[in-house]
């Protein structure tokens, strides 16, 4: 596995530390610098430029910052020319691994590539209705070359999408592309925002790097979504429920 791993980009420090996740599942760093043999400040950066590359994820439980893959799926999302290795590699965790991915309740993925992430469940799941609120837009231009593509496979897989945004939202335009379910409010922007889906939240914030933070849990999404509406008014209930 470790010379697939690094045929997709990995270093061979990367590929140890990815392949003893596969292993062991859930795992603090300096459980896995004991394992890895790796000193625990390297192994901390390894797990960092991992985390960016949106590869693996971690989670803080009482105090304790622990570390696990992500969805397999990402191998093949970001090194998309190489898909044939990507593809075996995804097969051989799922084997391997300790645990099922849907299991896990809250994700976080930091760096460049967390937007990909986001926008990679977006538009993946189907006949999905999401609510969202804030952010600026700037994912318009960041991922400028790619947009097309995931608006194009958004209304493939019909998914819809109502929109808050700010008064000084800077590209409309754009979002009308995707959406005519929009509203402005009477603030700024700020640089994140959430989205709402029919059994998860995600929190995308925009500063110097990028952060998203995933939580899969209906009852969250559920509340989230009984706020949103409260706020949209009183017809997007309606709306909501119609096929």
């Amino acid at each position: 596995m470790k010379e697939e791993l690094q045929k997709l980009g990995m270093t061979k420090s990367e590929a140890t530390v990815f392949e003893l996740l596969v292993k062991y599942g859930e795992i603090s760093g300096s459980q896995l610098a004991k394992k890895s043999g790796i000193d625990r400040s390297t192994t901390y950066n390894l797990l960092d430029s991992l985390n960016k590359k949106g590869f693996v994820f971690y989670i803080i439980k009482n105090g304790l910052k622990t570390y696990q893959l992500s969805n397999p799926e990402n191998l093949k999302k970001f090194a998309e020319e190489k898909v044939q290795i990507a593809n075996s590699l995804i097969e051989e965790i799922k084997k391997i691994s300790k645990r099922e991915h849907q299991e896990e309740i809250v994700e976080i993925y930091e760096g460049k590539n967390a937007p990909r992430v986001m926008y990679n469940l977006y538009v993946n799941k189907n006949n999905q209705k999401y609510l969202t609120y804030g952010g600026y837009g700037k994912m318009f231009s960041t991922l400028e070359s790619e947009m097309k593509g995931y608006i194009k496979k958004f209304k493939e897989n019909k998914n819809s999408l109502y929109a808050f945004i700010s008064k000084d939202y800077p590209n409309k335009e754009k979002l009308n592309v995707i959406t005519k379910n929009i509203k402005q409010t009477k603030f700024n922007s700020i640089p994140g925002g959430f989205t709402v889906g029919s059994d998860s939240v995600i929190f995308h914030i925009y500063e110097e790097e990028s952060k998203v933070i995933l939580i899969k849990n209906k009852t969250v999404a559920n509340l989230m979504r009984e706020i949103y509406e409260i706020a949209w008014g009183k017809n997007l209930q309606k709306r909501l429920s119609k096929n």
